[in-house]
């Protein structure tokens, strides 16, 4: 097959496991769709999964509430430890913590689908959605263009290892 298509040893290895992992139903056609699809929302996911940690890099809040944001826990009182706390910017920043899309909440966004609520700041919520990865909405734009509703309150946690590759 690498000789036949030209592509190196890894990139065939690559393309034998996607294929592999979508399934070959529907013939060799919908399979290559189907992977091309899958290839698509893992790019999505893990480019929102930097943009998460570039968030962090550059949150004015505490770091102790992104992170347990991030793996979608809800969070009481600021650390007091990060560097934000220290300096003042996390109280000044500090979480709602309560409005209409709460940690945990389970919403449905017109364009995202359903997806979990693992942060909420003075301004944006920041969702996981299983098809686009990690969104950060603004709660303005949300709310007065009607763009998401609340499902449920607090579903299962989301898994911060869904998306993961493995090996």
């Amino acid at each position: 097959m690498q000789r036949e298509s030209g592509l190196s040893r890894r990139r065939v290895a690559a393309a034998g496991n996607l294929l592999q992992r979508v399934g070959a139903r529907g013939g060799p056609e919908a399979a290559v769709q189907r992977a091309v699809e899958f290839a698509k929302q893992q790019r999505q996911l893990e480019q929102s999964r930097l943009e998460m940690m570039r968030g962090y890099a550059e949150t004015s809040g505490c770091r102790r509430h992104y992170l347990l944001g991030y793996f979608g826990q809800a969070s009481g009182p600021v650390c007091g430890n990060c560097d934000n706390c220290r300096t003042g910017s996390a109280q000044r920043d500090s979480s709602p913590s309560s409005g209409p899309f709460p940690v945990g909440a389970t919403i449905r966004h017109r364009e995202g689908g359903e997806g979990t609520v693992l942060q909420v700041e003075q301004d944006r919520i920041t969702v996981l959605f299983a098809s686009a990865g990690y969104r950060t909405l603004s709660l303005e734009a949300v709310q007065e263009q009607h763009l998401a509703e609340k499902v449920a309150d607090h579903p299962q946690p989301p898994d911060p290892s869904r998306g993961r590759r493995s090996g």
